[in-house]
């Protein structure tokens, strides 16, 4: 497996345990807003999409990655190489 694919796969499968995480998270009450102020209307929601490699980027499982980050309402992506 060439090591832009491997590197991909290891960026979808951290997402992944992220977002698996924060549902369990939000499944249990962890997340319970009723306690916090609400977030000022211009805040921006943002992630990193790290790649080990320079052409880890071009694979579409990345596209793929970027558009599931976007439908989860992220606003700002930062790619770090």
């Amino acid at each position: 497996m060439p090591n832009s694919r491997r590197s991909l796969l290891v960026v979808v499968a951290v997402i992944g345990s992220v977002a698996t995480a924060a549902g369990i998270a939000w499944a249990v009450g962890a997340f319970d807003s009723s306690s916090r102020d609400e977030l000022p209307p211009d805040w921006q929601r943002g992630m990193n999409f790290t790649a080990f490699l320079p052409d880890a980027y071009s694979d579409p499982k990345a596209a793929e990655a970027i558009a599931t980050a976007k439908e989860a309402g992220t606003d700002l992506l930062a790619l770090t190489p």
